[in-house]
């Protein structure tokens, strides 16, 4: 029996994929600034229809601002945490209708350099992402490969199509070559490794979430978020482990957060955990790159704190087993 409390269990808010494809529709043949207008009223709409969202919202804040004290400047808002979810939606939608301009992408002066250089070398990575941003934004990378290493790559990601089927439905109507290239993240066995590994000798990028446990795997790494402990994925982890190759962190934040037509920072932080462990310590060698993961995303959540869009009880260390 599935636990009720996991993130993917949690029923919609609409019932229907009607919504999701007049907002495609919309996307298509309207402006950025008219659909920033339309973000506006579908936050409307979950404000005041959708409780549980607001509940996870107060429930992250509160943690956030307890965790940092009183010096923390943040005003408690959850209509700008879930406006900020809506505009990552239309742009996530933007991004697949190539309406999305890499010009609005802003690198940070980290780690991006040595991922850059790595490509140049045709050396692949593998990426780890989250639920902070927009991760849809790096996928849009891929269309401009030769401009960032002078060459072509792919960025390939592991992902579960079946848990938002609504949106992957629709979008794929609105472009037929967006799940063209995936890893089923439901389906991890020989074959996928062996695809994973034949893309990272390939020259290209995996990458996949770090902020949600697997819907159909119950294995967990426990480690400290926000001052409380919350459960993590352990398999995210653990692939790289399993393919002896680099791991960065990478976040696309839009920057300012709500200003129409904003730019998107792109932090890159390669991991600094020695992999190259026997097969006894590569358990602590996994948490000790969850636990930096999850400092990283603390400091992001204290720069952009309404861009935080995991909508469930991050810290109910039970809602991560699926028993």
């Amino acid at each position: 029996m599935k636990n009720q409390a996991h993130w993917s269990n949690q029923k919609e808010v609409v019932h229907s994929s009607r919504p999701i494809r007049f907002t495609i529709w919309l996307s298509r043949h309207l402006p950025h600034w008219f659909m920033m207008c339309v973000a506006f009223g579908v936050s409307v709409f979950y404000f005041l229809f959708a409780p549980r969202v607001r509940a996870y919202c107060k429930l992250y804040q509160k943690n956030l601002c307890e965790f940092y004290g009183k010096d923390f400047k943040f005003k408690k808002s959850s209509f700008k945490q879930i406006y900020a979810f809506a505009i990552s939606f239309i742009e996530k939608i933007e991004v697949w209708l190539k309406k999305f301009s890499t010009d609005s992408l802003e690198f940070r002066k980290d780690d991006i350099d040595l991922l850059v250089e790595s490509l140049k070398q045709k050396k692949g990575a593998f990426l780890i992402c989250s639920h902070m941003g927009n991760m849809d934004i790096i996928r849009s990378i891929a269309s401009q490969t030769e401009v960032v290493a002078g060459r072509k790559f792919k960025v390939v990601p592991i992902m579960d199509v079946n848990v938002n089927s609504m949106f992957t439905a629709s979008m794929k109507q609105a472009n037929s070559h967006i799940y063209e290239d995936f890893i089923d993240a439901s389906n991890i066995g020989i074959e996928a490794v062996e695809k994973m590994q034949t893309t990272l000798e390939d020259g290209s990028l995996i990458f996949s979430s770090g902020d949600r446990t697997g819907a159909n795997s119950s294995r967990t790494v426990q480690v400290p978020f926000l001052g409380k402990e919350a459960l993590f994925p352990y398999g995210t982890f653990f692939i790289p482990t399993l393919l002896e190759t680099d791991v960065y962190y990478m976040f696309s934040i839009r920057n300012p957060d709500f200003k129409c037509y904003s730019k998107h920072s792109v932090y890159v932080y390669k991991s600094k955990v020695n992999l190259n462990v026997p097969r006894g310590k590569r358990d602590q060698a996994i948490k000790e790159m969850i636990m930096e993961y999850s400092h990283i995303l603390e400091e992001l959540a204290k720069e952009h704190p309404y861009q935080w869009f995991n909508f469930f009880d991050f810290w109910n260390l039970d809602s991560a087993k699926n028993v």
